[in-house]
């Protein structure tokens, strides 16, 4: 795709709604441009000459149908459509993302933006104490899954690139690392361990990466306080604590999805409706959880979320986004380590870009088994991301092969 005055503007349309919706500068985050870059960058897409499609974005637009769908029928109408028109953003700029990055500049302009972005973003939450930016992005839960979703990043960023951009990946791996740890969020580090074994495992240099992963995990283990690793132990506690309400919150949008199987509840309104779908008998008769309405409490995962919220159709087009991204990039990688033609820098190029979108979506889909996040951004961007490192990595692969 030759740079064009759409693509162009859509670019920087695009670079100043990251930093707006994840770094929140205090006076420019006031004039609430978002939505209208939302609406922008599709309608520069419907212009652009060359605009790649896959089953993945017919999935996401499958998702946000779904929702809208919702909207008449939801106990909370308002929720419901506040739900549809944070998916319409998110899948309107997924799509962007899918034309915007389908080129070599642009794969490249996007792993250093998100980088960069996200790398912000975590130093403002090592300064914070674990808090994020702000919006969507204050609670702790929600500054560590933004840098799970950066982490490998900077992993592939450190192995493969050069100069001052491996430095600067160094110094985003370390920012995001050093703000999930003082998120103290269990969902985040089950995210970033999860992101870190695809890396090692899949990247160059496997025995130095392990080598070096075992010194960092010594390291780690001394430096970070007691209390950080007691509250990681609990997570295999299963039947205390946090993860005993997590489970009955879990049975709570089970039940609802009986009762709506097609299209659930309607987006948002799990928390307006799981009073009336508590689970009760055996080990949940007890008072905490009789004695106590449960509404107005999230449901602390996102496939659970979307199984209550948007139903069986919802569930299916969900998972067809995230394993649609998956089997495409993986096939692509592939391809590439096949052909013998590809020049080493383009080699590494479809390494760094394939190999970081698919360890991004595996953290943020590990992490987001434990947080209700399936309106975020992550598993939108990163799969339209996807459909253009697809379509710009096979093309180079077929040139390089007739050339």
């Amino acid at each position: 795709m030759t740079s064009t005055l759409p693509s162009r503007l859509g670019w920087w349309l695009f670079v100043v709604y990251l930093i707006l919706e994840f770094d929140r500068p205090p006076v420019l985050v006031q004039l609430r441009l978002q939505m209208l870059i939302a609406i922008a960058l599709p309608l520069l897409w419907l212009g652009g000459r060359e605009r790649p499609w896959s089953p993945v974005l017919s999935a996401q637009v499958g998702l946000l149908i779904v929702s809208a769908a919702t909207i008449p029928t939801a106990y909370n109408w308002y929720a419901a459509y506040f739900s549809t028109r944070i998916l319409f953003s998110n899948v309107g700029i997924g799509i962007a993302m899918s034309w915007l990055l389908a080129n070599r500049e642009g794969m490249k302009r996007f792993h250093l933006a998100w980088m960069l972005v996200i790398g912000w973003t975590g130093l403002v939450g090592m300064i914070g104490g674990g808090r994020g930016t702000g919006g969507f992005l204050g609670d702790e839960n929600d500054l560590a899954l933004a840098c799970v979703g950066a982490f490998p990043f900077a992993f592939y960023g450190f192995q493969l690139l050069g100069g001052w951009q491996r430095w600067a990946s160094a110094a985003c791996g370390l920012l995001v690392t050093g703000a999930t740890v003082m998120s103290f969020s269990r969902g985040g580090f089950v995210g970033l361990a999860s992101a870190l074994l695809y890396c090692i495992a899949t990247g160059a240099h496997r025995a130095r990466n392990l080598a070096l992963a075992a010194v960092s995990a010594v390291a780690f283990l001394l430096a970070v306080p007691q209390s950080y690793l007691s509250e990681i132990y609990t997570i295999s506690e299963t039947e205390s604590g946090t993860a005993d309400s997590r489970q009955f919150l879990w049975i709570t949008a089970f039940n609802m999805w009986k009762e709506h199987p097609v299209l659930g509840v309607g987006g948002g309104n799990f928390n307006f409706q799981a009073g009336l779908y508590q689970p009760r008998g055996e080990r949940w008769d007890r008072p905490e959880y009789q004695e106590r309405n449960w509404s107005g409490t999230t449901v602390h995962s996102s496939y659970f979320q979307v199984l209550s919220e948007f139903g069986l159709l919802g569930t299916i087009c969900f998972g067809a986004i995230a394993v649609g991204h998956l089997r495409g990039v993986a096939r692509t990688r592939r391809l590439a380590h096949r052909t013998r033609s590809l020049t080493k820098d383009l080699r590494n190029e479809i390494e760094l870009y394939g190999g970081s979108l698919t360890a991004g979506m595996i953290g943020i889909l590990a992490s987001s088994a434990f947080l209700s996040a399936a309106l975020y951004p992550y598993v939108y961007f990163f799969s339209g991301a996807g459909v253009a490192f697809v379509w710009w990595a096979r093309r180079a692969i077929a040139e390089s092969t007739t050339t």
